[in-house]
């Protein structure tokens, strides 16, 4: 129990907090697609790694498993020095056509604005909705008469959804609305989950696609969402609202999945209550202020002391 306290403590610094920040520095234009493929990178090592060490696990043992793994995060440790590091600011030439960005917010600035804790309880309420399924998905099928085979092709098909929607998604916030992106997405869940909860075990691909779609995009919503509401000058500690809120919603959906199954000997009424918090969650989104991007002139800009936009190298 210890070590794996030590690793998850220590591991935290490998995750998205770090790399989003990095990457928000680089890219505002297209900073949506930018975290996107990074995000897809963490999703094929999440596809490819449990299968690469089980092989070592299998021939080797568990001990020789967790060698291999910290060989693994040793090597990543040197393009990590290299490569990952923040851009140095900026100034964006001053011009008569120019949209004026506003201030980077400190911390203490950001806590006390109500838009940062509407987006916290908004990405909680987004884990809950998508995280609770995922774990029984394969349990689920099995039980409505699925066959092993057949429920772990549905489950490869929601790592796929996974992967490609953190691409997807991520071009679509640069060039769209991202409030509505997002509720489209949330939307689509919703559907998706009451398909399934209607028409049975042969819409299970649409569930699939569903769940895989939205729980692909989030955290690259968090960070897009995080950096342009609020900036990068407090991004880590600001991205840690949001981040936490949607690691404890995911840690507590199973929970309460679990417990309604084992009450209700049925997965009905959680699809039901799926659907209806992922159709909740896009009123959510639709009801938070517009994003300002690069692309919008004066006429698309809300108050600046609301919405912040950073200042990047790529201006």
């Amino acid at each position: 129990m210890t070590t794996m306290a030590f690793i998850g403590f220590f591991g935290a610094g490998t995750g998205p907090i770090a790399f989003s920040r990095a990457v928000s520095s680089w890219f505002d234009r297209a900073r949506g697609l930018a975290l996107g493929i990074t995000m897809m990178g963490s999703g094929l090592a999440t596809a490819i790694i449990p299968i690469t060490i089980g092989r070592v696990v299998e021939l080797e043992g568990w001990k020789f498993g967790y060698l291999t793994l910290a060989c693994v995060a040793v090597v990543g440790v040197i393009p990590s020095l290299f490569f990952l590091t923040v851009a140095p600011r900026v100034e964006p030439v001053a011009s008569e056509s120019a949209v004026p960005n506003a201030p980077e917010l400190e911390f203490s600035a950001i806590r006390r604005d109500p838009l940062y804790w509407r987006l916290i309880l908004t990405f909680g309420l987004m884990a809950i909705t998508v995280t609770g399924l995922v774990p029984y998905l394969i349990p689920m099928l099995r039980q409505d008469g699925m066959s092993i085979g057949g429920a772990a092709g549905i489950a490869s098909t929601l790592g796929v959804a996974v992967i490609v929607s953190r691409v997807v998604i991520g071009w679509l916030i640069d060039i769209l609305r991202p409030t509505v992106v997002t509720a489209v997405l949330c939307l689509l869940c919703a559907g998706g989950v009451l398909t399934f909860a209607v028409g049975g075990i042969a819409f299970a691909p649409a569930l699939a696609l569903a769940l895989g779609c939205l729980l692909g995009a989030e955290l690259d919503l968090v960070g897009f969402f995080t950096s342009r509401y609020f900036g990068l000058a407090a991004f880590g500690k600001a991205f840690a609202g949001p981040y936490m809120a949607f690691v404890i919603g995911g840690g507590i959906a199973p929970l309460c999945v679990g417990a309604i199954v084992q009450r209700t000997e049925s997965y009905t009424a959680v699809l039901y209550t799926v659907s209806a918090l992922a159709a909740l969650c896009a009123v959510a989104f639709l009801a938070l202020p517009p994003v300002r991007t690069p692309k919008q002139g004066a006429e698309g800009v809300v108050d600046a002391k609301t919405v912040p936009v950073s200042v990047s190298a790529d201006e």
